[in-house]
């Protein structure tokens, strides 16, 4: 389980992405209850059978790749159960603190999301 604080600081963020910008892209597994992130370079750490080529180094440790993996073939499955997080931009102006939060709340409770069981994916 992940503090509270830091999962509403860390879905804050996710909210915030500006919306045309996909450098990283924030996801819900409901299977696993964990918050996460893939960074876009992340996709081209495998080959079509989601194996990694000889010719490329990572620094994720075995199990961070075979979870990378999982939720890759996921994702390109169109799993129900793995959630893109919406973007709201970062317009500053608009986007108070407290706007954003309400967009959490719903976005929780419209998928289900129990914050207390849920933590987020730390790489």
């Amino acid at each position: 389980m992940a503090d509270r604080k830091h999962l509403m600081n860390w879905l804050k963020i996710g909210f915030r992405q500006p919306e045309f910008s996909f450098s990283e892209i924030f996801f819900y597994d409901k299977r696993d209850e964990e918050f996460f992130t893939l960074l876009s370079i992340d996709y081209f750490l495998f080959d079509e059978n989601y194996r990694i080529p000889e010719n490329v180094s990572t620094n994720y440790t075995e199990n961070q790749l075979n979870t990378l993996r999982d939720r890759l073939s996921r994702i390109e499955t169109k799993d129900p159960s793995i959630i893109f997080l919406p973007r709201l931009g970062n317009n500053s102006k608009i986007l108070t603190d407290e706007f954003v939060s309400e967009q959490i709340s719903i976005f929780v409770k419209l998928n289900l999301i129990n914050l207390d069981s849920s933590t987020i994916w730390e790489v």
